[in-house]
């Protein structure tokens, strides 16, 4: 079954764990931190502390921030743990974190504000804008709107095209005109599919009607008004910067140690997931959303523009999962926000995802409650834990031991991942005879969507069974094929997020024509057939 689908299928929640699907550990910050509201629940108020650095502990997180707003006041902006295995320095407040898909209530809040300045129009097609535009059926082009994509309602699956995309050598425009090589899986405006490429899109049509790059527009309407000094568009650079978080995964499939990543750079798709923030600032953001779009006495964002955004337009779940622990029954997707009824409220939030960390932004505008999560780990699902613990407390729920729940879905996902490479290293070891020579299988192959593969066979393999891929649009990623057996090979990437995954080769009159690769779910689970040109 695939990773998502088995998040899925556990609760209705799914969608926040789904958007997915990524030394010292838990010595917690020590800065001085205000005495708590009286009426701040005992949980916060009391246990807190204790409470993440077990979390931390338990799920091998380097570093962590958290920040909650509580009608109309930080209740608490607090970092735990330091900023990378083995290093001393600790993870503050200030400490810099990429949000990634937490960028994208960013763009929908821009859309919405020129919606309602009426220098476009969410609902009329984005052709209206970018003339050249076009989705892979003719008929939906004429049709398609901001708020479609916006919605992820364009019929593709979700993560459909970030393999293309991510971390790649694609500019904007190269990402937006790849849209139309993006065959849909499912009917127009019917289906929920997690689109990056229709962030991509929406903020070159920002760019288009303001004569402003989305970086500028965002920066000047959003950034620099709510004084989010520490708050970046872009991922350019982070390796050399201080204060900035790195990021980690748990090696050998979540068995192995912690061990650092390098950045992903995806200013390319800057819209959808390039801003990099901290949760004192992210402190400052959803104060303005919880209130009604002010800064003090500053209208920052027109109320009518936060409204558009909060407007449930595609349905992900419309009915209590039997085997959900939590206490809602609908969850739908709006403009860069999820929308969840929560214990009878309607809870915003969305998470981030990216190589080496996660990040989850919350908010319930019926109890005037914000929280933002930062974590420089993805293989853990104690931010999700955390998150869910707190709405509880503020809600005045029972506690229910979230982590708990989340404990038994990552172990279940974690063992089927070990068996699946077991599976691989046990077919290998039998050193079963190539079909035909390495020299058979070399050369360049070209798949529609993404370009050409290069298939060279690897000089250092003194057994001669190992080929090297290389790939037109990643110049710093390589992988290796190993052979199995049955035509198949261990397919191995150089970053260890990309996966490792079996890799089909089809042949014609015995000499091999196509290679059917994929990498892993947690980035893009649509498979990639590559085929000599």
């Amino acid at each position: 079954m695939p990773y998502t689908t088995l998040l899925f299928r556990h609760s209705l929640l799914s969608f926040v764990v789904w958007l997915l699907l990524r030394g010292s550990l838990a010595q917690a910050q020590t800065t001085t931190q205000p005495a708590l509201p009286s009426q701040t629940p005992a949980f916060v108020r009391d246990s807190l502390d204790g409470y993440i650095q077990r979390g931390m502990a338990a799920w091998r997180i380097p570093g962590m921030a958290v920040v909650i707003v509580k009608d109309g006041q930080v209740v608490l902006a607090k970092g735990y743990g330091v900023q990378a295995v083995g290093w001393s320095q600790p993870v503050t407040a200030d400490t810099r974190f990429p949000i990634a898909s937490n960028t994208k209530l960013f763009t929908g809040v821009a859309v919405a504000t020129l919606d309602e300045q009426k220098l476009l129009n969410l609902d009329e097609p984005v052709t209206r804008y970018l003339p050249d535009f076009k989705l892979h059926n003719s008929d939906w082009t004429k049709l398609v709107s901001l708020r479609d994509l916006l919605s992820h309602r364009v019929g593709t699956r979700t993560y459909q095209g970030n393999f293309l995309y991510w971390n790649s050598t694609l500019t904007r425009s190269q990402v937006v005109s790849s849209f139309e090589r993006l065959v849909p899986a499912n009917p127009f405006r019917q289906t929920y599919g997690y689109s990056n490429t229709g962030y991509v899109t929406a903020g070159e049509v920002i760019a288009k009607v303001t004569g402003k790059t989305w970086d500028t527009y965002v920066q000047q309407t959003l950034l620099t008004p709510l004084a989010m000094t520490s708050t970046t568009t872009s991922m350019s650079g982070l390796s050399g910067e201080a204060g900035i978080a790195r990021g980690h995964t748990l090696a050998s499939g979540g068995s192995g140690p912690v061990q650092q990543l390098p950045f992903d750079m995806l200013d390319n798709i800057g819209a959808s997931a390039s801003i990099v923030s901290t949760v004192n600032d992210l402190g400052k953001w959803l104060l303005m959303q919880l209130d009604s779009g002010r800064r003090g006495s500053q209208q920052i964002v027109p109320w009518g523009a936060l409204a558009k955004t909060r407007v449930g337009n595609t349905i992900m779940a419309s009915r209590h999962a039997p085997t959900s622990p939590f206490p809602t029954q609908l969850a739908m997707y709006g403009l860069g926000t999820g929308l969840i009824d929560y214990n009878g409220s309607l809870l915003h939030n969305h998470l981030g995802v990216e190589i080496g960390f996660k990040s989850h932004v919350a908010f319930v505008p019926e109890l005037r409650l914000g929280i933002a999560i930062l974590v420089n780990q993805d293989e853990q699902y104690f931010g999700e834990s955390l998150q869910y613990d707190l709405l509880d407390a503020y809600f005045g729920l029972p506690y229910a031991n979230r982590g708990q729940y989340f404990t038994k879905l990552q172990a279940t996902v974690q063992q089927r991942r070990l068996a699946e490479v077991k599976a691989m290293a046990d077919r290998l070891a039998k050193r079963t005879p190539l079909p035909s020579s390495l020299q058979s299988y070399c050369g360049q192959f070209r798949n529609d969507l993404y370009g050409l593969m290069y298939v060279t066979a690897d000089a250092s393999d003194a057994s001669a069974r190992r080929l090297r891929l290389a790939f037109e649009h990643h110049p710093n990623l390589t992988a290796w094929l190993d052979y199995m057996d049955e035509d198949t090979f261990r397919l191995t990437f150089s970053n260890p997020r990309y996966g490792t995954t079996p890799a089909k080769v089809i042949r014609k009159e015995g000499q091999p024509v196509s290679i059917d690769i994929r990498i892993s779910d947690f980035l893009d689970p649509t498979p990639y057939l590559f085929t000599r040109p």
